[in-house]
């Protein structure tokens, strides 16, 4: 591979409507490949994480950190690698606490074992702490994935992601809580043995956190499969309280993919509905994007489903927050995009507002790249300031021999979800 030069794509669309402005932009930022995975929003900046592949030697791939202005101006990019394995942020797991930043990822070392490793930067993009955890059960199990990290209230930081069983036969949730200099307080994994279950998103609960995922059978079976969302509460040290399941009668069910907790203790959670597709050989299972409400017994309040003109691999959500003004919610994540007959796949970035009572107020789609196929995913969504929304991603375009298929997408919309004020 050669040494690449830097020759980003920058494109950047900018209106200004209600002092709100819009911006659209792809960008490789010098690097083959770039993907932007999380965001913070301050109030005159925007903090972004993401995972790149580094152009030094062995092209290891390597995480940054970056400053964008609130008008998509950057600022500031920092780059850092491991000198051995390779890291990435494979979650939006991106946390804030006073003036320093914590990332969290998954390195993979150069015999293939895995280690979760976060990475705490202070206000100026400088790595001042690397810590890197094993699976609990090392070295007869090594599969460790990190989902998502948040701070306790003493400042701790509690870890979920997913680990193999004590028998390599399943996955299970993996709950793993650091202190402030980065020792290892608790390390464990909580599941069963029969079932895969994947966690995707640990919110606070207050007196604990409440850990979203899935349970399916995928890993007996090749069909006739059980995909349930699955909760489950757990104290400060890492203890089960409560463990919740979509009833078997609402059918196949996505992951607790992100979630809103309540003042009153009612959840609104991010998901899908799926629908079992027959293969020749082993099934797979399509979604279509779903949020639903629990109230506080858990019991289901209100759901609302965004299906696609037709059922696609690529169609879930991503991230769901509530809106300051608490006037509903807000869901992000990515949704099929039409192609001409005999055109093979595309899909695009998908945002769309919820009443607080489940209405559908809007929903919207996005790409960067117009050729076919070229594919767009939203994986974090924040509320800006004046009231619009900041998305990010990637865009992948692979038409017409683009010389960097993968980059990073940075997408400004209005409080409406427009790019283009007034498209309400």
């Amino acid at each position: 591979m050669k040494h690449l030069l830097f020759n980003s794509i920058f494109v950047l669309t900018c209106v200004f409507s209600f002092g709100q402005n819009t911006f659209n932009i792809r960008t490789s930022l010098g690097f083959p490949s770039a993907i932007y995975r999380s965001l913070n929003v301050d109030s005159n900046e925007i903090s972004i994480v993401g995972t790149v592949i580094d152009t030094t030697p062995n092209y290891q791939l390597a995480i940054i950190f970056l400053k964008v202005d609130l008008n998509g101006q950057y600022q500031q990019i920092k780059k850092f690698n491991d000198p051995v394995d390779y890291i990435a942020i494979t979650e939006p797991a991106f946390v804030k606490r006073d003036s320093f930043f914590t990332i969290g990822g998954t390195s993979i070392d150069p015999n293939g074992k895995r280690k979760v490793f976060l990475v705490k930067y202070d206000n100026h993009g400088i790595p001042i702490e690397y810590w890197k955890y094993r699976h609990p059960n090392f070295p007869q199990e090594d599969f460790i994935y990190l989902s998502d990290i948040k701070f306790t209230t003493e400042n701790s930081i509690v870890i979920s992601g997913n680990g193999t069983n004590q028998n390599g036969t399943s996955l299970d949730f993996l709950v793993l809580k650091i202190d402030s200099q980065g020792n290892e307080i608790l390390n464990k994994l909580i599941g069963t043995i029969q079932w895969n279950e994947y966690a995707y998103k640990i919110i606070n609960s207050g007196s604990g956190f409440i850990i979203g995922g899935l349970r399916n059978n995928t890993n007996v079976t090749t069909q006739d499969y059980t995909y349930r969302t699955l909760l489950v509460g757990i104290d400060s040290s890492g203890n089960v309280e409560w463990t919740w399941l979509s009833p078997e009668s609402w059918g196949l069910r996505d992951a607790a993919r992100d979630m809103v907790l309540l003042e009153d203790g009612s959840l609104v959670i991010a998901s899908g509905i799926g629908h079992e597709q027959q293969r020749p050989s082993v099934n797979v299972v399509y979604f279509d994007k779903a949020v639903f409400k629990l109230n506080p017994q858990r019991e289901l309040e209100w759901e609302v489903v965004f299906p696609d003109p037709e059922l696609v691999m690529n169609s879930y959500t991503s991230r769901i927050i509530q809106l300051k003004n608490k006037s509903g919610f807000v869901v992000a994540g990515v949704a099929k995009r039409p192609t001409p007959p005999g055109v093979w796949g595309s899909n695009r970035g998908w945002i769309a507002k919820i009443s607080p009572s489940g209405d559908s107020l809007w929903s919207r789609t996005y790409v960067y790249s117009a050729n076919f196929p070229s594919f767009h995913e939203f994986y974090d969504l924040k509320e800006c300031p004046d009231g619009g929304f900041i998305l990010c991603g990637e865009s992948r375009s692979v038409a017409n021999g683009d010389s960097i298929p993968q980059q990073a997408w940075l997408m400004k919309l209005d409080s409406f979800g427009c790019l283009v004020p007034g498209c309400q």
